[in-house]
């Protein structure tokens, strides 16, 4: 889903553009996390003529959530209950080591492999371009008194 939103330019340099999303309708609206009630700050690539201080309109992708939530929460809690799972089985044919040592140790490998997926699907999301917001246009003053 393409969402499109409007914000203010905080700092430009070569590489990318900061901008201050205004908060959504729905977002003000619904009250979940502290970042959406008033704005939060976006990072986008460059675009000709911008300046701090401009309003400027942008799109998000936002199915850049789903993967987000995917390498957040789902696969370490995945990783975490298949390990755990693994290591109560194990722990009840072991031979060699103690149960309580073999589902540690299961334990231990289920939090890093979920620690692992975090950080492997953030550094995917951040070579993602497509996910990437991107400044479609920039707001006159005029425009922004119709907006209003």
């Amino acid at each position: 889903m393409i969402k499109e939103e409007t914000g203010t330019v905080i700092s430009v340099d070569e590489k990318e553009i900061v901008i201050r999303v205004d908060a959504a309708s729905e977002c003000s609206a619904c009250g979940m996390c502290r970042g959406c009630k008033t704005s939060g700050e976006l990072s986008c690539g460059v675009y000709p003529g911008v300046r701090n201080g401009d309003r400027v309109k942008i799109r998000i992708n936002t199915a850049g959530r789903f993967f987000s939530a995917l390498f957040t929460f789902f696969l370490p809690a995945f990783f975490l209950v298949l390990f755990l799972t693994a290591g109560e089985n194990i722990s009840q044919s072991a031979k060699i080591m103690s149960p309580s040592s073999v589902k540690f140790l299961f334990l231990l490998l289920g939090i890093l492999s979920g620690g692992m997926s975090m950080y492997l699907g953030n550094m995917f999301l951040k070579k993602q371009v497509k996910y990437r917001p991107e400044i479609i246009c920039k707001i006159s003053g005029a425009d922004m008194k119709k907006d209003n």
